[in-house]
């Protein structure tokens, strides 16, 4: 058995980028901080995001730079030139701020 599941919450650290993929489906790629204290100083995780589909569009018309986030997902690496790059792929997106918190089904919660 295997498990490969990630949640997080944290503030976009710029808008969220659409890109259209090869077969033709919508990618948002954006980025989270996650802060935390470790022996009373603050530091901060950056993680890679990217939604396909229904949830890059929720993001692209609800998400900005600075907004909370709940984040569920997986972790995914991808190798260029030697290196190891990894991307949380999203598979359900919380808007914690603004008028009114929602989900990417759209019904809230």
């Amino acid at each position: 058995m295997s498990l490969n599941k990630i949640h997080i919450i944290g503030r976009v650290g710029k808008d969220p980028e659409s890109i259209n993929t090869k077969s033709g489906d919508v990618m948002t790629k954006f980025s989270v901080a996650v802060s935390d204290k470790y022996n009373g100083e603050e530091r901060t995780q950056w993680f890679n995001c990217k939604a396909f589909k229904y949830s890059a569009t929720y993001i692209l018309n609800n998400v900005q730079k600075g907004t909370q986030v709940y984040i569920e997902g997986s972790m995914q690496s991808n190798k260029y030139e030697d290196k190891t790059y990894w991307d949380l792929i999203t598979n359900k997106v919380l808007v914690l701020d603004g008028r009114k918190a929602q989900d990417d089904s759209g019904k809230g919660y």
